[in-house]
């Protein structure tokens, strides 16, 4: 039984090597491996200051900052979607998989091949802080990398996802684009106020600690700011909303704006989303996909 479960294991390995390698022999990862170091090295006197060596780990959280989020939508709306269009999903599923097996493979295959220059970018990064300021703390900076994995791994989980319930690719992109980088990277402040707006005009939400305390938890509700919010609790930060900043500390204080901070702000939330941000997607895209169905 266990040889068999073994050999039930491997036999889709194959496609997640062949996924990621077809990935990375692309231009896309290796530019992404070059422009990220740029962006997410962002060093600070004042920061510096504030947090010492553990600087360095403050600019890992700038890779849930709007270049990862874009990069990975262009780097995998066309994981199924294309695949569906130019009829090589046929040939797929002759292989001796299950459609489970293969969304799973594809998936695992195309986060391996966006880890790839994210890690590397980082790693480039973290020499440069090291040398810098000094060694950072090992447990916080493994404790962020690690919150870091979780968070490509839902987006590499979301577009994946979309990618497997729609039957072009152009669709795929037009969603991921608008809905991801748009919606939740851009615009998301403003829509919460737009909720909270409403829910306050239709007599909602009359008390205003407890207005603020709702725009609060329904920000921290996307995938980058239940990064945020988790790297933060990591960093030992205040109970905060959005990522650390010259100051050495986040945008927002929940301590300075509450005498009794709501339980439902509690900083454990962050992780707890951002675990959801990767099963639900992939519940559902594999949910779909095995049925054979696409929008």
């Amino acid at each position: 039984m266990a040889e068999y479960s073994r050999t039930q294991r491997l036999r889709w390995f194959p496609l997640v090597r062949h996924e990621a390698s077809r990935l990375l022999l692309s231009k896309g990862p290796w530019l992404l491996a070059v422009v990220l170091p740029l962006w997410i090295y962002r060093p600070s006197f004042d920061l510096g200051d504030a947090l010492g060596a553990n600087v360095t780990i403050t600019f890992v959280q700038y890779v849930a900052h709007i270049v990862v989020p874009f990069a990975v939508v262009l780097l995998c709306y066309r994981t199924i979607a294309g695949e569906r269009e130019s009829k090589q999903l046929k040939t797929l599923l002759n292989l001796p998989l299950s459609r489970q097996e293969l969304f799973i493979a594809k998936f695992l295959g195309r986060l391996i091949g966006v880890l790839t220059p994210i890690l590397l970018a980082i790693a480039i990064v973290t020499g440069l802080g090291v040398v810098n300021t000094g060694l950072m703390s090992i447990q916080k900076y493994l404790a962020v990398l690690g919150v870091t994995v979780v968070y490509v791994a839902a987006l590499v989980g979301i577009t994946v996802s979309v990618s497997a319930v729609v039957s072009r690719g152009i669709t795929a992109a037009a969603v991921l684009f608008f809905g991801v980088v748009v919606v939740m990277e851009l615009l998301w402040r403003q829509v919460v106020g737009q909720i909270v707006a409403f829910a306050t005009d239709a007599g909602l939400l009359t008390d205003e600690s407890t207005r603020d305390a709702v725009v609060i938890f329904l920000q921290r509700l996307t995938p980058s700011e239940s990064y945020y919010t988790t790297t933060n609790w990591v960093l030992s930060s205040e109970n905060a909303v959005g990522r650390i900043r010259s100051s050495g500390e986040p945008a927002i204080i929940l301590s300075e704006r509450f005498n009794d901070i709501p339980w439902y702000l509690h900083e454990g939330f962050g992780p707890v989303i951002l675990l959801l941000w990767v099963v639900l997607p992939l519940g559902i895209g594999m949910f779909v996909f095995s049925r054979g169905d696409a929008l």
